[in-house]
């Protein structure tokens, strides 16, 4: 980039297997690497000295899953998918966090009409840094009785939820009604939801985050209505409006002395009503087109407001085979900047953004496949995050090789 420090790199390499037995199971494996090297150049005033090694921040990822998936019922009508994975997340300044993932999803069937689902997860997470010890572990239930008919479901059921030893009951209730076959749903739902909050899952949120001193979940309840649809067969179309509760969600404030670092804020109330709507027109595999908007209105807050969240997106997605061996693909995004805390503990707002990127893809073999990506066209300066500002255009590329 322009400014100094502002330098990235990401490195990932993925193994992928899957296996296909005589009893209609399939195997998939995964072992992968990840890293990423980004800078704190975020830093103000500008005229600061500091070395590059003072600056870096790395992280890495190594880890692995394993899944099955039974492709039909057995005899006695069950299907199940258990999935287990681990991964080791550790930075640059010695922080480490082994993350571990179980889960056992069951279907039993009971006629046509009705069925029953159970998944079991257990989500395990511990991180250790010079000032200690994080453990934050989660544990839940989702026991769920289903009624289908041709033009009517019904999902009804609970999510009993252990998070931190902290017991609670979730709402698990969804309906769907057709209307003129296919073509139009009504649907309504009354959700709950955690959502599990990691060193790793909030670096992938913002790389500019200092070490976590501790670690919570959010715990989020929804109720919505909206419809989804199509016209004819290429035209497809969703909208809903939601009502979302949302106790201890992760908000970002730059830190008070020259704003480099974030530090992470447990919101403990956090309520906003959601509009998001869908359009989308594909013609087969040769041609597809998505645009998405979401409008957040948050209307409650124990904090002054919600730092860091977004209340305005637009996006869309443009897939085109050229040829038999060339892909191209298309995005643009635009939100509304969001709020932010300035040195003089005063809330402020960042400017709106306008992003577009464009990618080819090129398979040079059956198995090798060279791709070249072109991102902010437009050479917009913007900030997603507080004092940093995002790279200009730019071109990366890459290789992927296939082992089928």
């Amino acid at each position: 980039g322009n400014l100094p420090f502002q330098q990235f790199s990401k490195t990932g390499l993925e193994l992928l297997g899957i296996y296909n037995n005589n009893n209609n199971q399939e195997f998939t494996t995964k072992v992968f690497y990840d890293n990423s090297v980004q800078y704190f150049y975020g830093y103000e005033p500008s005229n600061l000295t500091f070395t590059k090694v003072q600056l870096q921040q790395q992280f890495n990822t190594i880890g692995m899953q394993a899944a099955l998936n039974t492709k039909m019922a057995n005899s006695f009508g069950i299907t199940y998918h258990p999935s287990i994975g681990v991964n080791y997340f550790f930075d640059n300044r010695d922080g480490k966090e082994i993350n571990f993932l179980a889960k056992l999803p069951i279907n039993k069937a009971f006629g046509r009409m009705f069925a029953f689902d159970l998944s079991v997860t257990a989500d395990i997470t511990s991180f250790k840094s010079n000032s200690g010890t994080i453990k934050n572990n989660l544990f839940y239930l989702n026991p769920t009785i289903q009624f289908k008919t041709p033009n009517f479901k019904l999902n009804v059921g609970i999510q009993p939820t252990w998070d931190n030893q902290i017991n609670s009951i979730l709402p698990n209730v969804i309906a769907e009604a057709k209307i003129n076959g296919e073509k139009f749903v009504i649907q309504a739902g009354w959700v709950g939801s955690v959502q599990k909050n990691s060193y790793q899952s909030l670096a992938a949120i913002n790389p500019w985050l200092r070490q976590p001193t501790s670690l919570f979940n959010t715990e989020i309840k929804e109720q919505y209505a909206g419809f989804k649809g199509s016209g004819g067969n290429h035209f497809s179309y969703n909208a809903r409006v939601s009502f979302l509760k949302m106790q201890g969600q992760p908000l970002f404030v730059n830190d008070a002395v020259d704003g480099k670092t974030f530090i992470i804020l447990n919101e403990a109330n956090l309520q906003a009503i959601r509009i998001h709507g869908e359009v989308g027109y594909s013609i087969q595999e040769k041609f597809s087109f998505l645009a998405a908007a979401t409008i957040n209105q948050f209307t409650k807050s124990v904090n002054d407001k919600p730092f860091g969240l977004l209340p305005l997106e637009l996006t869309g997605t443009l897939k085109w085979k050229v040829l038999k061996d060339l892909h191209f693909k298309s995005d643009i995004f635009f939100w509304d900047g969001s709020r932010y805390l300035s040195k003089s503990m005063q809330t402020q707002k960042l400017d709106a953004a306008l992003d577009l990127n464009v990618g080819v893809e090129y398979s040079i073999l059956p198995k090798l496949n060279l791709w070249l990506q072109f991102n902010n066209l437009l050479n917009n300066q913007y900030q997603r995050w507080n004092q940093y500002q995002v790279l200009g255009f730019n071109v990366i590329g890459g290789v992927v090789y296939s082992f089928r």
